[in-house]
């Protein structure tokens, strides 16, 4: 009896082994490696955005700094990665902009009269008239910028998400910096 016993054991566990050996091997996924240079562009970003706000703040200078900047390293940018986009918000809730590079326009609403006005994307060749809620606006050679006056909230429409931004008094900085490689999507905000 004890040998009949010690059988059924063995293969009970031999059993278990090869059942959980199936299990284990048909389980995996597959990933693709991270754009290291999109996040080394992200982290170049941070570090000169804080440098041209400290320039305009502390020295008076340029007021069409952050434009410029953000226009010039939108340039550099795509030279490192052909795919990289976009959409910058600056100023404050007197006077602020929307720079969009991305390869759609973007919508941005004012929650508080439920208007909106497209900010066409940089990466698209159509004409666009930029009067409309509450200010003017300039297209650049490549991108567009859409300015706005008295507004200190808003939504920005990409794609099919909504996503809302307080527009403080004081001067305020938001950036979404997205990219695409191999069919994933990455952003860094």
């Amino acid at each position: 009896m004890n040998k009949r016993g010690q059988f059924f054991l063995i293969t009970a566990g031999i059993l278990a082994v090869i059942i959980v050996g199936l299990a284990t091997s048909v389980n995996y996924a597959i990933t693709s490696p991270e754009p290291e240079v999109f996040y080394d562009l992200n982290d170049n970003f941070n570090l000169e955005t804080l440098k041209v706000m400290d320039y305009g703040t502390l020295s008076m200078g340029d007021p069409n700094a952050i434009s410029s900047f953000i226009f010039n390293f939108t340039k550099y940018a795509r030279e490192k990665d052909p795919n990289f986009e976009g959409i910058f918000i600056f100023g404050n809730s007197q006077s602020f902009s929307v720079y969009n590079s991305a390869s759609e326009p973007i919508k941005v609403c004012n929650p508080q009269t439920n208007q909106c006005t497209s900010v066409i994307g940089g990466k698209s060749t159509s004409d666009i008239n930029l009067d409309g809620i509450g200010g003017t606006g300039v297209i650049q050679q490549t991108d567009s910028t859409k300015k706005f006056d008295n507004i200190n909230k808003i939504t920005i429409v990409i794609g099919k998400n909504d996503y809302e931004f307080v527009i403080p008094a004081n001067n305020q900085f938001y950036f979404i910096l997205r990219t695409e490689k191999e069919g994933e999507t990455y952003v860094a905000a």
